[in-house]
């Protein structure tokens, strides 16, 4: 009977899957068909079975056959060859035999719709264009039935329509056709793909009410959707609830089930699944393998990942070409080039047909690598085997260009030479170069000169093949010139890329060039960047940015930088008082730092208060996922030193650079030879410790931010100290007070301070004020005189002073960043001349005189070998002087350097100056006046000729030192007053407050931690009336106590979570042992307790801070486990926190899987407890009791703890570890079971 034969063909499909076998069986049972409807019958089944084997291009060849000799123009015939395309995507195969069948003049069945309209969802057709099937269906009079309505909710979900998926879902209620199960898991996947769960869970739930019971592949979706939205919690949810209905898991079920636990870093789950899967007798397949070299290769664990690759050849599991692709990554990645190159050709031998994301993804590795040219090479070949390059391709070699490292080998032969034979080769040798380093560098810039026309090449080939280059292409291309570090080569390209889009080039351009009239086409460039998503937006910023940063045209980059600001590209980057550059390239936010700064000083001479501190974020802990050691941090501290921006890096963040105004004490620490420890002092109301280091060296290491060296040293050992000083890389000004130090020691400290770019004040200062900073020595006098003087903040005057009384240029500096706290100033330098007693009275007076007249000296400066004219052209050039002021002195002839710049018209401002030292006439013979340099030497340095030759040249002179208060006070009319600052209020002196009756009493202890003084006692800051209040618990007060700082909340409970497993080991411990028994000895409960406390040690509650400095180092080292424990073995040391007495592999800690799971839910981040996991599984294969105990789940996971709170310095953890903080913690879980 022809039904038989059908029967064993379909059964051949569905079983054997061998279409040799198939075929040797239809053409043996063709010449028993009596009829060409039997034959017709045969071929179809035939055609269905090869489909159903997935290999419609062996059906097609029996089909054209059939049709040929006649048996084959059936409708069911046609039906299953368009079925069979459909079973494998092949959807335009599948509609050109659906046209076929009805040029045949045959009519298509129901059957023929269904098949033609499940391979157009298949193969990936628009849905539209499917949708246009289903109406010439219903147009031709065909009702639809459950299969066809089937095909078109799996269309509607592979293209992501839900709306459609919808209509469809209830048309078929209006049609009166029921859904099955396949109806509803595949609705529930069109929901899913929409990220519309709760939509997709309701749905399910509705299926019992419809007869339809959830099956495998319904949970499956679900778990699917939530992973993709990673809600990984819900995910594993509905495992939990396919294990208590007792639904036995698929293949796709299990995979969806690993991908999560590799995606959440749960390897233990991962070996557990994989168990399963051999227990139950699901096999893996490629989608397994993949998702678990994926994971494993992410965490660096490339023993794992061969493993893996090896299990899958020795299963007979196929690769496919994703496979290649992330194993090609994962080698790249770790510089194993020689073996990503070794990938690469077995995939190319391996017979599958690449695809563009293959190319692209190789393509990508090998730019990121550095090796472009090798790169471009493969980019001909996809063009070579009809594979059409995407932009994305396209803008992976852009942007490599600039960063790539073609070398030279030493034989003259050239890594990169096109004319290696075939692509492997090519390939092979390039990895293999940068393997071994072999070669030389090619000349940096030949290379990125030639590199730009190389781009230029690749984006003429973009326009001909028609892809369209896109915002990523230009900041690529932007980045390009930016690297090439050639202004010429930059404005050359950019010129020529006009000629494919003047509008983003032109404007790039233009801005490269400085043209101001870009300006009218740049607003309308950056709105439109506007319309684009913020990461797309930003990159072209930052690379516009970059490029004219980098290649001299730092203004231009600070206005786009502002007009970035202005679009909100950068989000919350900018505020009054605070930056965040984390998501910022390296000029535009140094373009970022100078605009922000300039607007920061326009506040305060608004007269405006600044916060307690400003900030600037450069990347660290929650913030982001840029390290606080990154290059952006560096580039930012560099800027922020060498514009002498008052900025530090902050204790618990290095990532933030904080100014903190003048909360805290300029002074760093003090050098007392000989001596360590803290100096108590009052800094306000508040009483201070001052670090006390006992050589320089010392205290420059500990204070790295300190930049000024104070000297006061006697003069027998001024000049030594200060050039020791010197000679640290931190210190860029020294202050020497001593006098009496010889003239050839000054003279070697001053010629060392030149040429390494430092300053030297004094030697025999008088002494060092910065306005609202700082003041050291006599100068400006009290407290009560630099109020009166105004010199707490800038005025509007330059005031330049020669005579401070003893010879020297004092010239006094009120800076705009004061404001801000700088620690260090600049006052006096030595003339080398005389080093005389100084009293600075001449400058005091000024002081106060300019005070009473206008509204207070604006800067001042001095640099060694400085004239007044200088200074006054610099005070010429700064818009907040209005005014300047300057006091000479008889002798030299450095006046006449400001009469030569005002006779020239180089000076603009009101100039107010007087020549102390008329009176010299009087007295018969030369006299000096207090100093070597105030001594006339001859009628042109009298005074009486400096103030004629100044008044000649237009400054305003009066006629004696009495009237230049006046002199000073008819420019008043030209300035603005600025406003008036609150001043602090300054506590009375000790002496003056006892003498008064007001006695403040010194502390003899001071605490950092904890304080009771005042209304209430305070933890680290924090008042008993909050943390009561607010409900801290011991966790919180630990974390004030022990750590000075307030943890989030997971880490407080972490902690209380460990004292509640550790409190209580039972009776037969040591610890326990000894405190019973010296309480029966009639000891009180304190002796008893610190009995049983001393026996704590390696072998009891000890090892937790052992175990996490051992985890710790190994981890850090990038030991593997086999290399950490063996090593510890050859040593002769236990491994710390591994090993039990009664508990083993199969019977594990409940404390440490209780600790595990908290921390894998709460931390942000679990690895030292993973690599403590590892060395387990390790030690585990040696014998079953090495687990892992509780001190070292607790050592590693407080090592998680402090790393992944972003709160703690590298230096604090090491610390934190060393003390034996973490022990602790056991003493004091222990003390409260051991009292019990």
């Amino acid at each position: 009977m022809p039904e038989d034969y059908c029967f064993i063909l379909h059964e051949l499909g569905d079983r054997d899957k061998c279409p040799p076998k198939a075929l040797r069986f239809f053409h043996s049972a063709m010449p028993l068909m009596r009829s060409q409807i039997e034959q017709g019958k045969l071929l179809t089944a035939a055609i269905c079975g090869l489909g159903k084997m997935g290999h419609p291009e062996v059906a097609r060849q029996v089909f054209d056959v059939g049709v040929a000799r006649g048996y084959g123009n059936t409708v069911f015939a046609y039906s299953s060859m368009i079925s069979a395309y459909a079973r494998s995507g092949l959807a335009a195969e599948a509609m050109g035999v659906f046209g076929s069948m009805k040029a045949a003049g045959l009519r298509p069945t129901t059957i023929s719709y269904n098949a033609v309209i499940d391979a157009c969802g298949k193969g990936g057709v628009d849905l539209q264009f499917t949708l246009e099937f289903f109406r010439e269906m219903l147009h031709d009079g065909l009702c639809p039935d459950r299969k066809t309505f089937n095909s078109l909710l799996a269309a509607c979900s592979r293209a992501g329509h839900l709306e459609d998926a919808r209509v469809m879902f209830d048309e078929m209620i209006h049609l009166g056709i029921g859904r099955d199960i396949y109806t509803y898991n595949t609705f529930i996947d069109a929901i899913c793909k929409c990220g519309n769960m709760e939509l997709a869970v309701q749905v399910m739930l509705d299926m019992p009410t419809n007869n339809v019971r959830p099956n495998v592949v319904t949970y499956s979706t679900l778990m699917d959707g939530y992973s993709k939205l990673e809600q990984f919690d819900e995910a594993l949810k509905i495992y939990e609830k396919m294990k208590s209905l007792k639904i036995r898991l698929d293949r796709v079920c299990y995979n969806t089930l690993l991908s999560i636990y590799v995606k959440t870093g749960r390897y233990e789950e991962i070996a557990r699944v994989c168990e399963e899967m051999n227990v139950v007798g699901v096999n893996k397949d490629t989608v397994t393998y993949n998702s678990l070299i994926n994971g494993y290769g992410k965490q660096g664990r490339l023993d794992v990942v061969a493993y893996l690759v090896q299990d899958m050849r020795e299963r007979g599991v196929a690769p496919s070409v994703l496979t290649y692709s992330t194993l090609i990554d994962i080698y790249s990645k770790a510089g194993m080039y020689g073996d990503a190159a070794n990938v690469f050709l077995e995939f190319k031998e391996s017979g599958l047909k690449a695809d563009v994301v293959l190319y692209s993804s190789f393509i990508d590795t090998l730019a990121k690598n550095g090796l472009v040219e090798c790169a471009v090479w493969l980019l001909d070949e996809m063009t070579r085997v009809g594979i059409e390059p995407n932009v994305v391709t396209y803008n992976t070699i852009i942007d490599a260009f600039g960063k790539s490292r073609i070398i030279v080998e030493e034989d003259a032969v050239g890594s990169t030479a096109v004319g290696v034979e075939g692509c492997g080769r090519h390939v092979v040798r390039a990895f293999s170069q940068l393997a071994r380093g072999i070669g030389r560098p090619v000349a940096e810039e030949v290379r990125r000169s030639e590199e730009l026309f190389c781009i230029l090449g690749l984006f003429q080939k973009m326009i001909q093949q028609g892809v369209r280059p896109n915002v990523v292409t230009f900041s690529a291309i932007l980045n390009a010139c930016s690297r090439c570090n050639s202004f010429e080569d930059a404005s050359l390209l950019l010129e020529q890329l006009r000629l494919f889009d003047n509008f983003v080039y032109g404007v790039a351009h233009g801005l490269l060039m400085g043209y101001r009239e870009v300006w009218v086409q740049a607003p309308s460039l950056f709105d439109e960047l506007r319309q684009m998503d913020l990461p797309t937006s930003s990159a072209f910023y930052n690379a516009l940015t970059d490029m004219l940063w980098h290649l001299g045209q730092k203004r231009g980059a600070q206005q786009v930088v502002l007009e970035g600001v202005q679009r909100h590209v950068w989000e919350n980057a900018w505020s009054e008082f605070t930056l965040d550059l984390h998501l910022m390239s390296c000029g535009a936010a140094q373009a970022m730092v100078h605009a922000w700064l300039l607007s920061i000083r326009s506040v305060v001479f608004a007269g405006r208060d600044l916060p307690e501190f400003v900030s600037i974020l450069t990347g660290w802990g929650k913030h982001s996922k840029i390290a606080g050691a990154s290059t952006l941090r560096r580039v930012i501290e560099a800027l922020l030193g060498s514009i002498g921006a008052p900025f530090n890096l902050e204790r618990f963040n290095i990532g933030r650079f904080v100014s903190p105004g003048r909360e805290t004490p300029c002074v760093a620490g003090i050098i007392n030879p000989g001596s360590e420890g803290f100096q108590k002092l009052f800094f306000g109301q508040e009483e201070i410790a001052i670090p006390v280091h006992s050589t320089i060296e010392a205290a420059c290491k500990a204070h790295p931010n300190a930049d000024v060296f104070i000297n006061f040293a006697s003069f027998r050992s001024a000049a030594a100290s200060s050039m020791s000083a010197l000679k640290q890389p931190t210190i860029r000004v020294v202050a020497i007070i001593a006098e009496g130090v010889p003239e050839s020691d000054t003279r070697q400290l001053i010629a060392y301070a030149r040429s390494n770019n430092k300053v030297i004040i004094g030697p025999a200062t008088v002494g060092v004020i910065q306005a609202g900073a700082f003041k050291i020595g006599d100068t400006a006098g009290t407290i009560d005189n630099i109020i009166h003087c105004k010199l707490y903040r800038p005025g509007s005057v330059g005031f330049v002073s020669k005579s401070c009384g003893n010879g020297k240029l004092f010239l006094f500096i009120m800076i705009v960043n004061l404001s801000l706290g700088r620690d260090y100033c600049i006052m006096t330098c030595s003339d080398h001349e005389n080093q005389s007693s100084p009293d600075g009275g001449m400058s005091n007076e000024l002081y106060n005189t300019i005070a009473h007249v206008t509204d207070g000296i604006y800067e001042g400066d001095v640099f060694p070998g400085s004239t007044l004219s200088d200074h006054i052209l610099r005070f010429n050039n700064i818009p907040q002087v209005k005014m300047m002021v300057v006091l000479g002195e008889l002798g030299g002839r450095d006046e006449y350097s400001l009469v030569e710049a005002l006779k020239e018209g180089r000076v603009h401002k009101p100039v107010v100056a007087w020549v102390s030292g008329t009176c010299a006439w009087l007295f018969k013979s030369e006299v000096q006046f207090g100093h070597a340099g105030a001594k006339s030497g001859g009628e042109l340095e009298s005074a009486q000729a400096k103030n004629q030759a100044l008044r000649e040249a237009g400054a305003v002179i009066p006629t004696s030192y009495e009237s230049l208060e006046d002199a000073i006070k008819v420019e008043e009319g030209k300035i603005t007053p600025i406003s008036e600052v609150k001043l602090p209020k300054i506590p009375e002196d000790l002496k003056v407050a006892i003498k008064n009756g007001r006695v403040g009493a010194p502390t003899h202890i001071i605490s950092t931690i904890s304080d009771d003084r005042g209304e209430e006692p305070s933890y680290a800051g924090v008042a008993m009336s909050t943390i009561v209040e607010q409900g801290y618990g011991v966790g919180d007060v630990i974390s004030l106590l022990w750590f000075m700082r307030s943890l989030p909340p997971y880490c407080t409970k972490f902690m209380e979570i460990c004292i509640m497993l550790c409190a209580d080991h039972g009776p037969c411990i040591s610890g326990a042992h000894n405190t019973i028994v010296t309480a029966r000895a009639g000891k009180d409960l304190v002796s008893s307790l610190v009995s049983g406390l001393l026996t704590i040690g390696p072998r009891f509650g000890g090892a937790i801070d052992d175990a996490a400095r051992y985890f710790k180092d190994a981890y850090d080292k990038g030991l593997s486990p086999y290399e950490f424990v063996e090593g510890m073995k050859k040593k002769g040391i236990r491994v710390p926190g591994i090993g039990h007495r009664i508990k083993r592999g199969d019977n594990k800690d409940k404390r440490v899987q209780l600790l595990q799971q908290y921390a894998r839910s709460h931390f942000p981040s679990t690895k030292y407890m993973d690599y403590a996991v590892q060395v387990e599984t390790y030690t585990l294969s040696k014998a079953n009791n090495l687990v892992l105990n509780v001190d070292g789940a607790i050592g590693s996971l407080f090592l998680d703890l402090l790393a992944g709170s972003g709160m703690f310095s590298k230096q604090e953890i090491d610390e934190i570890v060393e003390i034996g903080y973490l022990n602790g913690l056991f003493v004091l879980a222990c003390s409260i079971g051991l009292i019990g």
